[in-house]
């Protein structure tokens, strides 16, 4: 969070330290990273909260998305956007992510939509 490609680029050129090398992002294969959202908000906290009332004994706690989300479509729209999925896997639905057979359990998916159900009635609520 914080670093520009072009602040990691001048990085990496200065840790590798050789003029042989030379290198450039791909043009139009890159996209600066998304803002980080707040963690205080009262959206987060709703959504915190939900969490914990659907998955009991969790601990929710930022993280940090790699791979490029469609956040960075919505950054313009919002000053928090997060990226969560409300699933429980173990580590067989972890072998299968983005691969052969991928899936969700139907106990997964009841719970996810019980999450919805639960975040959209509580950012829905007139106390907010």
């Amino acid at each position: 969070p914080g670093d520009s490609i072009a602040k990691t680029c001048e990085r990496v050129r200065k840790i590798i330290n050789d003029d042989r090398v030379d290198f450039e992002p791909v043009e139009n294969g890159y996209w600066e990273a998304s803002p980080v959202s707040s963690t205080t908000s009262v959206a987060f906290l709703t959504l915190r909260n939900t969490i914990r009332q659907t998955f009991e004994g969790v601990v929710v706690a930022p993280f940090l998305v790699l791979g490029a989300t469609d956040a960075r479509y919505y950054a313009g729209l919002s000053d928090s956007v997060y990226r969560f999925s409300p699933y429980q896997v173990d580590s067989e639905d972890l072998g299968r992510v983005h691969g052969i057979n991928e899936r969700l359990s139907v106990e997964a998916m009841g719970k996810m939509t019980a999450f919805f159900v639960e975040l959209m009635q509580a950012w829905c609520a007139d106390d907010l």
